[in-house]
């Protein structure tokens, strides 16, 4: 009678799967795709290994390999390989792209703004010690999108001289700030004439001098006009009454902002992480 019964399912499973043009549901009698999982909340998909490590391949035949998120039927994120390049691409909103790595030089490209809550720094083998110790930079903070610029020059004959700027300075920047400092003497030395042209002049009182000089400039192309930069920026609604970093604070870490809902996917996987 199992015998009988293990083949009257092989023939409701092979007719089910030839009606639907080789699909597959779980969850659903009308499969649309060749795997097609419904529920009604919770954990979907999940791949675990009793020992070593698990992989979850996509391997496109040509094209690309993607991975996308959707809600309710809306496509919202996607994550791909480009096809052409091989470049690493996130997509918001289904086809704007907000980030990409460069699969040849492993340069990364965010097409928007990038926030940390820690520090923004580059790191390096220490170079007298590279087997054993990191150099680490952090990068200058401000409550202004600035650009630097700085140099040596030394004045002629008659204590002048005229400092050039690259040709797309005043396309980028505006407000100018200047600091200028005397090497080697003591002298003064002063702005004769602010920036026009994509250059500035310095007048000294003592010649043949060299003076080292910084011009800053508060960023100001094309996409700073459209999207300026906002140093203090008010909580959205989702936000307000949460923390970024509770811990600075001294409250817990349930006080930090993150997703809220009845059924969190970020609970959900806490609690699966700590059964298994």
């Amino acid at each position: 009678m199992k015998q009988e019964q293990l083949l009257l399912f092989v023939f409701l499973l092979v007719i089910t799967v030839g009606t639907q043009a080789q699909n597959v549901g779980i969850g659903t009698p009308a499969p649309g795709y060749k795997l097609d999982v419904v529920h009604g909340g919770g954990t979907g998909i999940r791949s675990k290994s009793t020992a070593g490590f698990s992989v979850l391949d996509i391997d496109a035949f040509s094209g690309e390999a993607a991975l996308r998120f959707f809600s309710n039927g809306t496509q919202k994120m996607l994550v791909r390989t480009n096809p052409a390049n091989n470049d690493f691409e996130f997509y918001r909103n289904g086809s704007s792209q907000a980030m990409r790595i460069d699969n040849a030089t492993g340069k990364v490209w965010v097409l928007g703004d990038f926030t940390v809550l820690g520090t923004k720094a580059f790191t390096m083998d220490h170079p007298l010690d590279p087997a054993n110790k990191l150099l680490v930079h952090a990068a200058a903070e401000s409550n202004e999108v600035i650009n630097f610029y700085s140099g040596n020059i030394v004045t002629d004959a008659n204590g002048k001289a005229t400092v050039k700027l690259p040709d797309y300075f005043e396309a980028i920047n505006k407000d100018f700030r200047y600091q200028l400092t005397v090497v080697g003497v003591f002298a003064q030395a002063i702005i004769s004439k602010e920036v026009s042209n994509n250059q500035f002049e310095i007048a000294a009182n003592v010649p043949n001098v060299k003076v080292s000089w910084e011009v800053k400039g508060v960023r100001n192309d094309a996409h700073m006009k459209r999207f300026p930069f906002k140093d203090v920026l008010e909580k959205d609604a989702l936000m307000k009454g949460t923390y970024v970093d509770p811990a600075a604070h001294d409250l817990p870490a349930s006080r930090a902002y993150r997703y809220q809902s009845t059924q969190s996917s970020i609970g959900e996987t806490v609690i699966d992480l700590n059964n298994n």
